[in-house]
């Protein structure tokens, strides 16, 4: 499967669980990984790890880096989602290929 359809597909896993939550995409990168940080971490929001994981993808699938890894670090310690290591190094892989130090 090329890997820009297995992160639709996990994401899209992911958003069946989060249906529930409803909010309009951000188109500015920067500003996307600035809230999904601020929904992960409870920073000015009410802590939301299931809302920080939607924006993230939201990144992911338009080829962030920094989303990639930050869904990597989600994954790798179960934050918010079941533990699992083989998702994790997936997005830790894709986002140092796409240039992530």
């Amino acid at each position: 499967m090329p890997k820009k359809i297995l992160v639709a597909c996990f994401c899209a896993l992911q958003s069946v669980s989060l249906a529930s939550i409803a909010a309009e995409p951000v188109d500015d990168s920067v500003a996307l990984l600035k809230l999904a940080r601020s929904f992960e971490h409870g920073e000015g929001v009410a802590r939301s790890s299931a809302e920080a994981i939607r924006l993230y993808c939201q990144g992911a699938r338009s080829g962030d880096a920094e989303a990639m890894y930050r869904l990597g670090w989600m994954y790798a310690m179960g934050r918010g989602v079941q533990r699992d290591d083989p998702v994790a190094a997936y997005f830790f892989a894709k986002a140092a290929e796409l240039g992530h130090t």
